[in-house]
């Protein structure tokens, strides 16, 4: 995906008619996407820090607090976070 893309434009256009929920993660230091980027509009992804020694984008989808929080979201249990997402850190 680029900026300012045609796809990514599709995307944005249908946002709020979007029949489902679009629940955006990352870990801190994502130098592939960025996480001033891991989210749509103004929205803010929920966040972690990045485990040392890890790329942050590539094992983002391994790291055990993320699916933790998705499958008790897919079960229908409480889930970990916390609404709204908190800003990202000042570095």
């Amino acid at each position: 995906m680029r900026r300012g893309s045609r796809l990514l434009q599709q995307l944005d256009e249908n946002l709020d008619s979007a029949p489902y929920e679009i629940i955006p993660y990352v870990r801190l230091y994502d130098w592939i996407v960025g996480a001033e980027n891991a989210a749509p509009g103004e929205r803010h992804a929920w966040w972690v820090q990045n485990q040392p020694m890890q790329s942050s984008h590539l094992l983002a989808a391994n790291d055990p607090r993320i699916v933790a929080d998705i499958l008790r979201r897919l079960r229908g249990e409480a889930h970990y976070t916390m609404t709204p997402a908190a800003a990202l850190p000042q570095d």
